[in-house]
């Protein structure tokens, strides 16, 4: 027996039941996973509509939306909206936004001079909120001497760090750390050969498209 309200009894298709339960939402995250829903099923839903949803919700002070907000007006080309969204999201320390921040700091996108030095202090902050990918950039930073003083050794650290976990970032940082540990950066120790193998095929094993061409180039 099928209660009234439920999906069957409503006629509603799954896809379309989110909308349906969208006037009895009252909390902005309830709204943010909505249009979050609808973006990830975006075949089934109207684009701007979807857009407008994560707007109204940056409007009203959300920073997650901000940030996604000021991704699409980007896209949209519209540059100097997306940098007062972000920057907005950015103010309430989000990591997404300030790792974005980062992001285009260091390319002088959306009409910012490009500056190293702005670029880590961003991706500094959004490590410090534990945002993997922010800490990724900073030790990359750090090993190259981009913005900040070069120090390979507290580089390897961060990799060493970021290896521990199993995602997609792991095996960057596995990778990065594999190339660092066989460049002779870190001395030219057995141990540290070692390492470098060991992570370069971590990395592969992760995925890493660059550590198989790595590999070949050390002869392993």
């Amino acid at each position: 027996m099928t209660l009234p309200g439920t999906l069957e009894a409503t006629g509603r298709s799954s896809s379309a039941t989110a909308d349906y339960l969208l006037p009895i939402m009252t909390s902005m995250e309830e709204r943010y996973e909505h249009a979050r829903m609808r973006q990830k099923n975006h075949e089934q839903y109207d684009g701007m509509e979807t857009f407008q949803m994560f707007k109204d919700l940056a409007e009203e002070g959300h920073a997650a939306s901000q940030c996604t907000t000021a991704m699409a007006l980007r896209a949209m080309g519209k540059h100097a909206e997306c940098l007062e969204m972000l920057t907005r999201a950015a103010s309430q320390d989000n990591p997404r936004a300030l790792t974005q921040m980062g992001v285009f700091h260091y390319n002088g996108d959306c009409g910012l001079e490009a500056s190293h030095e702005k670029s880590i202090e961003y991706y500094r902050k959004a490590a410090e909120l534990g945002e993997r990918r922010a800490m990724l950039h900073v030790a990359m930073m750090m090993e190259e001497g981009e913005g900040c003083e070069k120090n390979a050794e507290v580089a390897a650290d961060m990799y060493r760090e970021l290896t521990l976990d199993d995602d997609p970032i792991a095996a960057e940082a596995a990778y990065h750390l594999g190339v660092l540990c066989l460049s002779g950066e870190l001395g030219r120790s057995i141990k540290i050969r070692a390492e470098g193998m060991t992570m370069l095929k971590e990395a592969e094993y992760g995925g890493e498209p660059g550590a198989r061409k790595a590999l070949d180039y050390y002869g392993l």
